[in-house]
């Protein structure tokens, strides 16, 4: 996921947001109304997958990523990470519908989503 981001790196908020859609078809598709800017303005678009913070630990005391700035709320891949992503995407079968789901929603930086998020539709 953190490979498909801008320069590698998102914000926790934006992995939180992606890594919940990712989960299920529904979240997908409510992931996707929004960013074709179907959403009204009383939805909630913040989402927290409570498995992320494990997830992020992992990666970051594995060595394939680490905190690009001062408050630890950004993370970024490491040459490590980004050559195990390089890997995985060369395996075409591997995390098949995650790889399109993400595909769908590029260009992908924190700022594409603040900005799709916080467009609403009256």
């Amino acid at each position: 996921m953190l490979s498909r981001f801008n320069r590698a790196a998102a914000t926790v908020d934006s992995l939180h947001l992606i890594s919940w859609a990712i989960r299920s078809k529904r979240s997908r598709a409510m992931l996707f109304s929004w960013w074709d800017g179907r959403r009204i303005a009383d939805t909630v678009t913040e989402r927290l997958d409570p498995n992320l913070p494990v997830t992020v630990n992992l990666i970051i005391v594995h060595g394939l990523a680490r905190v690009t700035n001062v408050n630890g709320r950004r993370v970024g891949l490491t040459s490590e990470g980004k050559s195990l992503a390089a890997r995985l995407d060369t395996e075409v079968e591997l995390l098949r519908g995650e790889k399109e789901f993400l595909a769908r929603l590029a260009p992908l930086s924190d700022r594409r989503i603040t900005e799709v998020l916080n467009a609403v539709r009256l």
